[in-house]
């Protein structure tokens, strides 16, 4: 989740960084944002999700936070500085 793209500068290499490594593991990754088309404009391989920022804001308390889920359930949320745990998770 992605509150705005502000900051698109200091996250977006790390999860560049990261998403070969989710997609060899085959975990479909999406980005959800209230600025969705900004987002989309500069990262063009993921799927991007708009949603209200005050959500956004409730449920992620860092640009970006990331997290795992299996369904409808979240396994672990992580912050953009703690991507790293995410493959040591699976």
């Amino acid at each position: 989740m992605v509150q705005d793209g502000n900051d698109i500068d200091l996250w977006k290499p790390g999860f560049m960084e990261l998403l070969p490594q989710v997609t060899v593991m085959q975990l479909p990754i999406y980005i959800v944002s209230a600025e969705a088309q900004k987002i989309a404009d500069q990262i063009n391989h993921v799927q991007v999700f708009s949603c209200d920022a005050t959500v956004l804001k409730t449920a992620a308390r860092v640009k970006p936070t990331y997290f795992l889920m299996e369904g409808a359930t979240i396994l672990a949320k992580y912050s953009y500085l703690d991507a790293d745990k995410i493959l040591a998770k699976q």
